[in-house]
Formats: structure tokens, sequence, C-alpha cells
């Protein structure tokens, strides 16, 4: 209707420029024209919103590109119109008539101001709208996981929504520091050879320097200052560090580079905040895709060795079975499992501790060439993947390389370290991955078994002495639960004139079939099978039933490492020892140098409940351990008992000898009382008199007896006359008995 009153004879043409390519919606019948085709008149409009032309014949020369695309007719008039700001137009929408104006007025074409105002409305509602829908996407890859690669992508194509003559690229670094283009082709512009980015280029030197950087470039500048931004033909650059959050470090680089004629400074309008938008979510995109992986890698590696776990172990071990077939290979599983590390780290601490794993498997890694797997199955136990062999001995060299590297290293401060490996080689069709771990775990601990410090090789020998160990285990569970377990004891001698000082509660179990099973045999075994626990229970128990008959006489019991870092063991051991009829002071509880190294809470609480209660505490095979003064002071220790190792030869060897001496005489000076156990000759027993011992137990007075010879022996050799606590042993003589 505006356009009506124009008319008369001339004829109008509606022209639009559009900065953006993609715009499709100019009014219908109308000429189009990109960025580039009315340069004057753009140049003018950034000036002022209207520009009025009466003829094309008044116009300069510099004007010549616009005149001839808008020639319509011999020598027309326009009229253009700025949509949008004067920095940075969106279009410009113009008016070409077929002869002159009518008038040059501007105020005459105001209406189209407001005209060209509701056409600025109309893009930018639908550039946001498609800006909002790339955002959902961005966000729809972030949630989904996808390659960082991709997100990134759309992260540049969300920069670029609505910003035309603005290109987007993003940088990330590699292990090394150098830059890579995520999309070397972005927006048209190929970036292949500049992969990666030049070092000394302003992206690579915002990576250096993590702060944001805009600069326009210098047209006379040499390329070689801006190489990238040369090939765009950029008039400025916007780049900002892209950071990984989470790490605290910068991974990369978001560039942005404009080649409008214009280029606007981030501080104008919001195109600032869609390039610190972009950068954020990219963070954000890139954050994610590094906790992905890292929980990836958590799931299936160890979190202190960074090695493989069990199941990623068991999973490639499973491959390479099925992979080694069809070559007519072998594969062979080594299972490496670290000598003494409770007493190791029992004596150091877990600190200590986990930086021996560390070394260990460091160790391990070390020996092993790819392709092997290096994992750590938990606690100490580490086992390694071998390929492509051609028989066992190429497991065996490797084995032996591991165990000569760990006895050689420094990797435990103060001892020798050692590892005990068993090794299984693939061998049938239907071999499975848990059926050659497992092996490979019972060869290990046969080499344990052994004497540790060993390689030993899977045999059928070894799967029956197993299978042996484990029936045995289910068969003593049964014994434990039938009360088929009984207590013998052992008595313990004054040598001062050979009275009976009390018994020690020994398990014994005999076997329905096999007749005694020796306790070195099924301790062991009820320890590796969560038993020892019910086993203590049952000898405790049957054990104060039996010295409710005594008089005057101690009870020793042994308590296993895992009774003594049970929680709730005091409560319960002292209300058992409350209901018998034996005094509180007559129950000595053995427990080895191993239990006090430790120092767990619940170990070192019940320690000081059980010694604060009255029972008494006696440190069992003193000197084989690590046992130190700083443990004989911390605990208000009864006794000690002296190892039968030692006791055993101080009558051929002067330096066990000597031990026994020294040990004595230590024993002396914090008053403690001395048990020599494994007494077994004359001559032993002379030669602890002479030294001073007062109290001895070994197959020298008896063996361990059932309950009803006890009131027997007691009879036979007296007791003890004292009331109270066992008083400091003092020297004396006295015929053996």
């Amino acid at each position: 209707a505006y356009l009506d009153r124009f008319q008369g004879p001339h004829h109008i043409e509606v022209v639009c420029q559009w900065r953006a390519t993609d715009v499709r919606y100019a009014p219908p019948g109308t000429s189009r024209g990109g960025p580039g085709y009315f340069p004057w008149a753009a140049r003018q409009l950034a000036r002022d919103p209207v520009l009025v032309v009466s003829k094309l014949t008044g116009l300069g020369p510099e004007a010549s590109t616009d005149v001839e695309n808008l020639r319509t007719g011999d020598d027309p008039g326009f009229v253009w119109i700025r949509v949008g700001p004067a920095r940075r137009p969106t279009g410009l929408f113009g008016l070409t008539f077929d002869g002159p104006l009518s008038t040059e007025q501007p105020e005459s074409y105001e209406p189209l101001i407001g005209f060209a105002g509701t056409m600025l409305a109309i893009v930018s509602r639908r550039e946001e709208e498609a800006r909002r829908r790339e955002q959902h996407r961005v966000f729809e890859s972030i949630a989904r996981g996808e390659a960082v690669e991709t997100v990134l992508e759309q992260v540049c194509r969300l920069r670029e929504t609505g910003s035309p003559g603005q290109f987007c690229v993003a940088w990330l670094a590699d292990d090394d520091g150098r830059l890579h283009p995520v999309d070397p082709k972005t927006s048209g512009v190929a970036l292949d050879d500049f992969d990666p980015c030049p070092q000394d280029a302003p992206e690579a030197q915002t990576y250096r320097l993590p702060e944001r950087k805009w600069g326009l470039r210098d047209a006379a500048a040499s390329d070689d200052a801006d190489p990238v931004g040369a090939r765009f033909g950029a008039g400025a650059v916007d780049l900002i560090p892209l950071v990984n959050h989470s790490r605290d470090e910068v991974v990369g680089v978001l560039a942005v580079y404009d080649t409008s004629r214009l280029p606007l400074d981030p501080g104008e309008g919001a195109v600032g905040d869609w390039t610190e938008l972009a950068a954020s979510l990219a963070s954000v995109a890139i954050e994610r895709v590094t906790d992905l992986a890292r929980l990836a890698h958590r799931a299936t590696h160890d979190s202190l060795t960074g090695l493989a776990n069990r199941e990623s172990f068991l999973s490639a071990l499973e491959r390479a079975i099925a992979d080694s077939g069809p070559v007519d290979r072998l594969v062979a599983v080594l299972y490496c499992d670290v000598d003494r590390f409770k007493e190791f780290n029992d004596r150091l601490g877990h600190a200590h501790g986990d930086r021996f794993l560390v070394a260990i498997g460091r160790l391990i890694e070390a020996q092993v060439r790819s392709p092997a797997v290096v994992a750590r199955l938990g606690g100490d136990e580490f086992a390694i993947i071998l390929e492509q062999l051609t028989d066992e001995n190429d497991a065996l060299v490797v084995a032996e390389r591991i165990r000569t590297a760990v006895r050689t290293s420094s990797a435990a401060p103060g001892s020798v370290a050692s590892v005990s490996i068993g090794v299984a080689v693939s061998g049938s069709a239907a071999e499975h991955a848990e059926g050659l771990l497992r092996d490979a775990d019972i060869a290990m601990y046969q080499a344990k078994s052994s004497g540790r410090d060993r390689v030993e090789v899977f045999a059928e020998r070894i799967r029956r002495e197993a299978h042996a160990r484990d029936r045995l285990g289910r068969e003593l569970r049964v014994a434990l639960e039938s009360g088929d377990v009984d207590v013998h004891y052992q008595p313990m001698v004054d040598l001062r004139d050979g009275r009976l000082m009390g018994f020690e509660a020994l398990a014994r179990w005999r076997h329905p079939t096999r007749g005694f099973i020796p306790p070195s045999e099924f301790i062991p075994i009820a320890e590796a099978g969560g038993l020892i626990g019910a086993l203590g229970e049952r000898v405790l128990e049957r054990a104060l039933e039996v010295a409710g008959e005594w008089d005057g006489l101690d009870l020793h019991v042994n308590l296993s490492a895992r009774q003594v870092d049970t929680v709730g063991l005091v409560e319960g051991l002292l209300d058992r020892v409350a209901a018998s009829h034996v005094p509180v002071e007559r129950v000595a509880l053995e427990i080895t140098e191993s239990v006090l190294l430790s120092e767990s809470a619940p170990t070192l609480e019940n320690l000081g409940v059980l010694a604060s209660s009255g029972v008494g505490l006696v440190l069992d095979d003193f000197g084989t351990g690590y046992a130190s003064l700083t443990y004989l002071r911390r605990f208000p220790f009864r006794g000690i008992k002296v190892d039968r190792s030692f006791v055993s030869g101080i009558e051929r060897s002067a330096d066990d000898a000597t031990i026994v001496s020294m040990v004595l005489a230590l024993a002396t000076s914090l008053g403690l009382e001395v048990i020599a156990e494994g007494v077994e000759t004359v001559g032993q027993e002379e030669r602890l008199r002479e030294m001073g011992c007062r109290y001895v137990q070994g197959f020298r007075y008896s063996v361990p007896i059932p309950a009803q010879g006890v009131a027997a022996l007691i009879d036979r050799h007296g007791q003890v006359d004292r009331k109270g606590p066992i008083e400091p042993f003092g020297s004396g003589g006295a015929a053996p008995i």
C-alpha cells in the first residue's frame, strides 16, 4: 500500500542483499544479492539508515559495482534501507525505480525504516531459533557421551549460526602440546596443511599463555605471522583457551575468524557472549568425555597401579586363547604373589605398602614384551598373559626374569623382596580363561608351599593336591560344626622343682578316614578358608570347661591375627571367661608377632582392653618375626615364648645359645617370664637351666594329651603353689622330671 503512491508511470523492484547466505525468506518476486553486490551502498549505510539516490548517473566510479548490479533501466533511482546495526547489518532492503525518484527527501521513506525493523525482528527470531536448535544438539551429544570431535564440530556450527562472515574452529592439543584442528575442512576452508598449528601462530601462543586474545589483522603484515587467519582472509580473530576444569589444564583453543570489513570487538553486541558460550560448552564437552574415559578406565584398570584389573584380564585372556587356536601357538598365564607382603605392609605402613606394589607392577611390566597383558588381581597378586609361545620354556624364561628382577630390586626398603610365581600353559581345545588362571593360581600356591621365591609350573599332580586341600577345608568346616575337632593340652613345667605351672590348649582333629591330621596341615587351611575364628572359639570354649577343674594352674590359648583384628572379640571372650570357673588372671592369650605389626584400630583396642581386664598376654614365637622393644613396652605382656627353632640348636649352635641367652636377659630386665618351647632332650633342659630359664614346654615332658589325661598328669607331677599373677622368674635347680 505504501509503494502504490510511487507507482505512477514507474516500475519498482524490491532488492535485498543479505549477509547470511542461508536466508530464504526475502519477499516473493525480489532479486537477491549476497555480500559484496552493493559495496558502496553498504559503506554509506554504515553511517545513515537511509540512502536516497535520484539516479545512477549521479554516482562516481567508486559505486561502479553497485551501478552494475542495480541497472534495471536507463537511469534508475533507488532507495536503500539498512536492516540491523550499522557495524554489522543483517541486510540491505532497497527499492529500485526504473526512472528518477519523485522525491529525494529521506523523511519521505521513514515508514520503510519501520518495515526494515520488522524484517530484522523476523530474521533475528529465526536466527535465535536456529541457534537454540544447534545448542540443543550440543547438549544431547554431550549427554550421550559422543566423541569430543563430534561435539566440538557442533559447537563451532552453533557459534557460526547468525554470524555470517565468522568462521569457528576448535583446536585440540596432543600429548606434545601441538594443536590440531578438530574439523580440518571447517566452513569450506581447508586446514590440512596447518595440522598441527604452527608453533608461532596466535592460536599456539594462546594455548601456551592461556588467556583470551582478540586482535585486528594488519593487512600489510606477512601471512607468516598469522597463517591460519590469512587462509580465512580474516580481518580479526578471537581466541579463547579451552580448559578442562576437572583437571585444571588447558586442552585447546576455540578460534573465531572474522572476515567482515568491519570486524566487531567481542565487547560489541552479543558476539562476545556467543563466543564465551561456545567455549564454555566446548569445555563441558571435553570434561564430560574425559570423565567418561576416566570411568571406563577405572572399570577396567586397577586404581592403584594403573594395570588391568581382573575383569579386563579375563576378557583379554579369553581373546588370547581364541586367537591362539588358528595359529597353533600357546598362551601362558603367570600368577605372581609377593612373598610376606603382609609383614612388610604391617611393618612400614599402608602408604609404603602401596608404593611397594606400584614398584612391583612396574618391575613386572619391564620384564615382559608386547602384546603381553599385566594385571593386578587384588592385594599383592599380579597376573601376566603371554601369547604366541612355541613351548612352555618361553613362559619359564619370562617368569625367571621377573623373579630375578624383583629379588635384585630395591622395591622393599630394608628387606629383600621376592615373588612366588605359578605358570600355566594352554593345551586343551576346551581351555577357558577362568580355568587357566585357576591352574596358574594353584601352581603359585605350590611355589609358596615349597619355600617361596620360586617358579612352579602347573601339573596335574598340583591340581590333585589343590583339590585335596579344598576337600579337606570342606571336611574341616563339617568337623567344626559337628564338634569333631578336639582340644589337647601340653604341660608347661617349672624347672626349679619340676612342678606344673599350666597347660597350653591345642586344637587336634581326628579325620574319620585319615586319622589325626597334623596342625601344620589343617591350621593353614582354616586360615585360608576363613575358619580360623570358629576354630579358635571352639578351642577356647572347650579349654575353659576343662580348666575349671584345675587349681592354681594357668591356661594358655592361642589367638590368630584374624581373631585379634575382629571387632567385638573382647566382649565375647571375657564373657566366656566370666562364665567359667577359671580366674581371669589364670588365662593367658598367646599371640604371634605378626598380630602386633598390623597396628589396626581393632587390634590395638582389643589388646589394650584384654590387658587391662587381667587376662595375660604372651608373645609367642619370639625372635622369628619383626617385633621390637616398642611392642613389648606398649603392651603389658606377662611373658614371651622362645621359639623352638632356637631351643633345638642350643646344644650344638653357639649362635642359637647366644640368642636364647639374650632373650632371657631381655625378659629379666623387663620383668617378663620366659617359656622355652620345643624342649626335647635332657641336654637342652640343662642348658636352659644354666641360662636361668625357669619355664619349659615340649616333648621332653609330655606330648599334648586329651582332656581325660590331664588330671592324672596333675596328680603325678603336682602343682605350683602360688596365688595371684605369676612373679618374674628366677634361677633355680632341680632334677628334671
